[in-house]
């Protein structure tokens, strides 16, 4: 989520839930700056604990809403094709 020279963003609508022993922590993410880069992205991690401390284990991000554009690690997949 951090790419170099994407600047300050804030974060909003932070939620954590415990699943089990695994925390997931939801928000949204919003670039500071106005720039066509200022797409708000929902983000969601799942953090796993050992004997080191607390690592983020998985992390998904999708854009919130408007037109489909690039999100970073998002390699533009097609859509699952229908099984039955």
């Amino acid at each position: 989520m951090r790419e170099p020279g994407a600047g300050e963003f804030s974060v909003d609508q932070m939620a954590v839930r415990e699943i089990v022993t695994m925390p997931v922590v939801s928000f949204a993410r919003r670039l500071k700056a106005n720039s066509a880069r200022a797409m708000p992205v929902f983000v969601v991690d799942t953090w796993q604990r050992d004997d080191k401390g607390w690592h983020l284990s998985k992390r998904h991000a999708a854009a919130v809403a408007g037109s489909r554009r690039g999100i970073p690690g998002d390699f533009g997949r097609s859509a699952l094709p229908k099984q039955i």
